[in-house]
């Protein structure tokens, strides 16, 4: 039985697709199926960013509501033996299109048996998206970059999801750039920020554009930066695996 993960920030613009994408990359590395699934209707992504962007013919909306099988909705990522993407409906103000927490439940435990991990990349926010994308998950990680606003959204995101009974809430530091930090004096340290999210760190991962250009390619991707070492040890972290803290 497959183990489901929901990838959720507080406010938009922290990196919380990529993260998606470069731990569904990492998983996979380990000979593990994954499942990436875009649960941001209208402003999907993940797509792109696994290089299936050009296939596309199905999303999730067209497999839950019976117009496709959903196998043909679930497509391969380039250069990744089993790496998978089902992919988010791109009109999210269709009536046809939408999916709710009723609908996506029973739908990603239809799923569970046929994946070790499904990662769900729930849109920024605190609304019915996030609310759909969340429901599902047993655990999940929080994205955040290193500022107060990014921090303090984090603990929201938190409070509301031991609200709704959840646990294994792990907090993910993303976008990382340790002179700018130093440079902005905006919080005192690292543990300032996991302080002010209250959540206990999985991951720091260090910014990269290169990294992510890499990503917009679609393929496999060779880098042995800092950034997919950081996706790497993350990934550990999730199956349970000890690996040290550092951006070396």
């Amino acid at each position: 039985m497959g183990k489901v993960v929901a990838v959720v920030s507080g406010k938009g613009g922290v990196g919380k697709s990529t993260i998606s994408a470069g731990l569904g990359r990492a998983i996979s590395e380990c000979g593990k199926r994954v499942l990436l699934v875009d649960c941001d209707a209208g402003l999907r992504c993940l797509d792109k960013l696994t290089g299936i962007a050009e296939k596309l013919v199905y999303d999730i909306s067209d497999a839950i509501y019976g117009r496709c099988a959903v196998n043909e909705a679930i497509y391969e990522a380039e250069g990744y033996d089993g790496l998978y993407v089902l992919p988010a409906a791109a009109d999210a103000f269709m009536g046809e299109n939408s999916v709710t927490k009723e609908q996506l439940t029973p739908f990603i435990n239809s799923l569970k048996n046929f994946y070790d991990y499904i990662i769900l990349d729930s849109p920024a926010g605190i609304g019915t998206g996030f609310l759909s994308a969340v429901e599902p998950a047993e655990s999940f990680l929080v994205v955040c970059n290193s500022d107060p606003v990014s921090a303090a959204s984090a603990n929201k995101v938190k409070s509301i999801l031991e609200k709704m009974g959840k646990k294994d809430i792990r907090l993910v530091i993303n976008r990382f750039n340790q002179e700018y930090f130093k440079k902005l004096k905006a919080m005192n340290d690292l543990d300032s920020v996991i302080d002010a999210a209250a959540i206990r760190l999985i991951g720091l991962v260090p910014e990269d554009p290169a990294l992510i250009s890499e990503f917009l390619k679609g393929g496999k991707v060779q880098s042995k930066s800092q950034t997919m070492m950081a996706f790497r040890r993350i990934a550990s972290r999730i199956q349970g695996i000890t690996v040290p803290f550092t951006l070396s």
